[in-house]
């Protein structure tokens, strides 16, 4: 009975492959046509998504390029959330930036300084600049020191 069995899927198995010889793709070159017509299709979509016509941003660059360059006077820039160093570490780099007409790209360098120094000494922050102009000639500069 066994062997019965082992003969009849023998017999089955055998049939199934020469199937898929008989239906399978002889004719490699129809293969490759519609894999490139899809191909073709799909540089067609690109071409068509580049020429879409872009939204005018001009004004919007306009007006941050104004605000980034506009200037005002700083008597005095404060540092929040420093924990792990004084600010007072840091009165080397501020001094530079305190008591004259300072750009918010400036500042914004200054906040690259002061991460730059938390780095070196082995602690990750991030220094946010406030986007409006400052108060009473004084800017806040938000310090958030990462830990794990």
């Amino acid at each position: 009975m066994a062997f019965r069995g082992l003969v009849r899927y023998g017999i089955a198995f055998t049939l199934i492959l020469a199937a898929a010889n008989v239906y399978g793709q002889v004719d490699f070159s129809r293969g490759t046509r519609e894999t490139d017509r899809f191909s073709n299709k799909d540089k067609e979509i690109e071409k068509k998504i580049r020429t879409l016509p872009k939204r005018p941003m001009i004004e919007m660059e306009k007006s941050v390029v104004g605000l980034e360059e506009q200037k005002f006077f700083v008597k005095k820039i404060d540092l929040a959330g420093c924990v792990s160093l004084s600010p007072d570490a840091f009165s080397s780099l501020i001094k530079n930036y305190e008591n004259r007409e300072v750009a918010l790209s400036e500042l914004k360098d200054l906040a690259g300084e002061i991460e730059k120094e938390y780095s070196r000494r082995g602690i990750e922050a991030v220094v946010s600049v406030p986007s409006d102009s400052p108060k009473d000639q004084t800017v806040t500069l938000q310090v958030l020191e990462g830990g794990i």
